[in-house]
């Protein structure tokens, strides 16, 4: 009892307010004096340490987010226990200048309360990639590692989601990267045949080709169709390494699989459309393999039946894919196997857009 009684020493101290601490409990003019520039020290470097311990790429903030300016800070303080006139207000506005009086006002109350808390927050959501701090560790690490031919063990128990889980977007947009794979495939769209001395390209809509990561993530590329995992595996490195360049290729890639100003599976892209349309070829494009495709010059049922005919095998393919055992040798299974489901039903539900497109053409020539 004697720590808290009133008529010891130690009992005032204990007692003492924070307010009466920096106001009342001296009546020397320097000793207050000293307390108060010590008080407003101890808040601007709490203010200073409260800040998210991240950094944001301005670049890469603009490119995600559309502005530069996007990361400002919030900063929440519970009510200090100051009431009116006291001298510690004139520090806390110096301290916090800019805020108004409003502002200010309204940090205080007269309480008499020991503690004050002090939050910061970033004003908005950001996506992980404009964190420099966090990206940055990350870029350098791979623009070291990828000249060597096995990354140097760079990937080895990295990742530890099954890989539809682990690509960085919207299963939305995952869907439609898978069916833009095979468009483009089909449609020549897609250069593969370098690897793995070169990187897979994918034709841009103005004619230009872009790269996707090169060397590409995770076991070295034994069958064609290690391709596509490989690719959605390494747009998480395409995102961290150059954000605003690298993206392109899936970019585009997404582009390949959804209906103009739709959605996957709300109609056909309109590369594939002008191709079944009119035989078309995207600028930039070699002409489509006549055994997936169907020929430029041909009758626009001609160009569809051999689009359904390239799905009908894969679909096929990966349906004999899905049927595989997962046990305790799972790194024998083929890498598209975790996606094999997902890609069956993308091909699918392509099939049944260009069947609906070839029946189009069948009434449209009875009416004929």
């Amino acid at each position: 009892d004697w720590v808290h009684s009133k008529n010891s020493a130690i009992g005032e101290y204990v007692a003492e307010s924070f307010e009466h601490y920096l106001a009342g409990a001296t009546t020397d003019p320097a000793e207050q004096d000293r307390r108060l520039q010590a008080f407003g020290g101890a808040l601007r470097q709490a203010l200073a340490t409260s800040r998210p311990l991240v950094q944001l790429d301005p670049a890469a903030n603009a490119h995600f987010h559309g502005v530069e300016e996007r990361g400002a800070l919030n900063v929440v303080i519970t009510p200090l226990p100051f009431p009116a006139g006291h001298p510690a207000r004139k520090v806390v506005a110096e301290v916090l200048y800019g805020r108004s009086e409003a502002e200010l006002e309204r940090l205080y109350d007269d309480s008499n309360r020991q503690r004050v808390d002090i939050t910061t927050f970033l004003d908005a959501p950001s996506q992980p990639v404009v964190f420099q701090s966090l990206t940055g560790p990350i870029a350098n690490e791979w623009a070291q590692r990828q000249v060597q031919p096995d990354l140097g063990g760079f990937w080895q128990w990295r990742r530890a989601r099954p890989l539809p889980a682990c690509v960085p977007t919207a299963p939305s947009m995952r869907r439609a990267m898978i069916r833009g794979w095979f468009i483009g495939r089909a449609l020549n769209h897609l250069d593969v045949a370098n690897l793995p001395s070169k990187p897979v390209t994918v034709v841009m809509e103005d004619g230009t080709p872009a790269r996707f990561p090169h060397p590409l993530l995770g076991l070295p590329i034994g069958r064609l169709d290690d391709v596509l995992p490989a690719v959605l595996e390494s747009m998480g490195i395409a995102m961290v390494a150059a954000p605003q360049h690298a993206l392109r290729a899936y970019t585009r890639l997404y582009e390949l699989g959804i209906a103009k100003g739709g959605t996957a599976g709300s109609g056909l892209a309109p590369a594939l459309n002008a191709w079944i349309a009119r035989g078309a070829v995207s600028r930039g494009a070699a002409a489509p393999d006549e055994s997936r495709a169907g020929t430029a010059d041909g009758k626009r049922a001609e160009r569809a039946d051999a689009l359904l005919g390239y799905l009908a095998e894969s679909i096929e393919h990966y349906q004999q894919m899905v049927q595989l055992d997962f046990t305790d040798r799972a790194v024998q299974l083929p890498r598209a196997w975790e996606i094999a489901r997902e890609v069956v039903a993308e091909l699918v539900s392509l099939q049944d857009l260009i069947v609906a497109a070839r029946q189009e053409v069948d009434f449209s020539n009875a009416i004929g």
